[in-house]
């Protein structure tokens, strides 16, 4: 599959706004967060509070669970300075700032020598 002119110049201004974007691991394309359960800090009313937050990025998330039926009665995120893009007023209405390719590519040209080696699963 080819990618059209228009579709290479949007994945091109997807690459450029991900690569301002800080934690790019944590995001869809990359590893992902690295999500780990900590204490509560929230009391809702109702249902059963889990919290966890990424040990890379800090990010929180937040849910509510029903206990009876494991619903999610509720669920919010707080992300750290410098997680989200912003759009820019040059921005076309509508577009979306980066894409899970976008982040890959970004991605696979990171200095691999800073890396972790692989663990041995075997021993």
């Amino acid at each position: 599959m080819t990618l059209t002119k228009n579709e290479q110049a949007l994945i091109g201004r997807q690459i450029a706004r991900a690569k301002e974007v800080e934690y790019l691991s944590c995001r869809i394309g990359g590893d992902g967060h690295h999500w780990v359960r900590c204490q509560p800090d929230i009391a809702p009313d109702h249902g059963f509070p889990i919290v966890h937050q990424c040990s890379e990025c800090l990010c929180i998330r937040r849910k509510v669970i029903s206990p009876k039926y494991g619903e999610v009665l509720s669920e919010t995120r707080q992300y750290p300075q410098g997680y989200l893009a912003r759009r820019d007023p040059s921005t076309p209405e509508g577009e979306r700032l980066i894409s899970a390719s976008a982040v890959r590519v970004v991605s696979i040209h990171q200095d691999a020598t800073k890396l972790p080696p692989v663990k041995d699963v075997l021993t």
